[in-house]
């Protein structure tokens, strides 16, 4: 963004419109990886501008890199390890936060398994954990262990409570654990990687409630947030 302003002499609109226009192609991609039917990939995008679009409207730039690491996922799956590496490189020069998305990478494995049970169990321990000053601490440890600084800025907790859509998102979860008990399992391609990646949203948002910067990790999941109707049906 500061790059693009300052040597390509782009106003700040302009950047953000390249970032949503990139962000559709790379969704478009998915789309096709996925093999999404027609009437669901419209329910995808009305869900992009209702969760995603509106309320994260200044975190563009992360969601681009979020969708470059969903696709990244894609190829993983495929075993393509050279796209995907090059792809999370760019992620990371997007938005240099990205890198640590390399961390999730095993638990997209197929070789991880979650149960539908649990699935729905392990965020909802996310809330009870994200009500508590665990994560805050075990955060501001590692700080202090690393000496990073930033400790206001990352662990500030003026953002707590049910700010950022959060009630929305807790409504959200309550459609997304529907899912397991009322969905029958369909032949939709890559079923494993987007039932994760929901429960990796949902946990990164409540298990970092009431912290600053911190919980913008859960923003590289949201890409995942809009196909929980998806899912459902």
């Amino acid at each position: 963004s500061k790059i693009a302003q300052d040597v390509l002499n782009m106003n700040y609109k302009f950047v953000f419109f390249n970032y949503a226009v990139f962000s559709i192609i790379f969704i478009n991609l998915i789309m096709q990886k996925l093999e999404i039917k027609k009437y669901k990939f419209w329910i995808f995008i009305l869900s992009f501008i209702a969760f995603c679009l509106t309320p994260y409207l200044n975190a563009m730039r992360q969601f681009l890199a979020s969708a470059i690491f969903v696709y990244s996922l894609l190829l993983f799956n495929e075993k393509k390890y050279l796209k995907t590496f090059a792809l999370m490189i760019i992620a990371g020069l997007i938005h240099n936060s990205a890198f640590i998305l390399i961390l999730f990478f095993p638990i997209f494995s197929d070789k991880v398994k979650f149960g539908n049970k649990m699935k729905i169990i392990i965020p909802f321990l996310a809330i009870l954990l994200g009500n508590t000053s665990i994560i805050q601490n075990f955060v501001l440890f590692i700080l202090q262990k690393l000496n990073l600084g930033y400790t206001n800025y990352i662990t500030d907790a003026s953002d707590a409570g049910l700010t950022n859509s959060g009630l929305l998102i807790y409504l959200l979860y309550v459609v997304y654990a529907l899912q397991f008990i009322f969905r029958k399992k369909d032949s939709e391609k890559y079923d494993n990687i987007i039932e994760k990646g929901e429960m990796l949203f949902f946990v990164t948002f409540f298990a970092t409630q009431g912290l600053g910067f911190a919980r913008r990790i859960s923003y590289f999941f949201m890409i995942f947030e809009c196909f929980v109707f998806i899912t459902l049906l």
